[in-house]
């Protein structure tokens, strides 16, 4: 059973993350939604020694990248595709839209301070998760101080960002490999934040 299980989740997030660590449904609410999946298992192979491959890892890292480029300065991720609530488990009170914790989230499993243009965290879930030998990563700098582009080509998303600006533009394919699931087909809609307060929204 053990061995099934881990091999469906290394599976899993093969099949389903696009190599700059974008989940395939197209809905960043869901894409939430594996990462604690994906987080909270990790934790607990990891307290049991259990090895996950090498590319369930390198995704995992690159999930909670995305995540650190598409929330705002205030923590608030923007509504592409489906609003998909589901969660694993809830340690914060804060609204559906706030997934600055994903980054604390990420920094317990890894050793590595996640670049983003939110500096309003709070580490209340880190709290609840025991602790763990963090994996290693390579420190990759990012500077938000002037604005830039980050894309995600695979994923089909571009974030723009400076001091007090976080724009996302959604061009992602369609879900689930050209299924379809929790994408709306919004080819070019945008997002756009000031001084994280949401102005514009799918």
């Amino acid at each position: 059973w053990l061995k099934q299980s881990i091999e469906g989740l290394e599976l899993c997030m093969k099949t389903q993350t696009y190599k700059d660590g974008v989940n395939f449904e197209a809905s960043i609410s869901y894409h939430r939604f594996v990462l604690e999946l994906y987080s909270y298992s990790t934790i607990l192979c990891r307290i049991n020694n259990i090895k996950l491959n090498d590319q369930f890892i390198s995704s995992l890292f690159k999930k909670f990248n995305f995540v650190a480029a598409y929330i705002d300065h205030d923590g608030n991720a923007p509504q592409v595709g489906d609003n998909d609530d589901s969660r694993a488990l809830i340690f914060e009170d804060n609204t559906n839209s706030n997934h600055s914790y994903l980054l604390n989230l990420g920094e317990h499993i890894f050793d590595y301070k996640f670049k983003s243009a939110c500096n309003k965290r709070s580490n209340l879930t880190n709290i609840f998760l025991p602790k763990i030998n963090k994996f290693k990563i390579d420190d990759c700098y990012i500077d938000f101080g002037n604005l830039q582009a980050q894309e995600f080509k695979y994923g089909g998303a571009t974030v723009l960002i400076n001091s007090r600006i976080h724009t996302l533009i959604s061009y992602s394919p369609l879900g689930q490999n050209g299924k379809g699931g929790h994408n709306h087909i919004d080819f070019g809609s945008f997002t756009l934040s000031l001084d994280g307060i949401q102005i514009l929204g799918d």
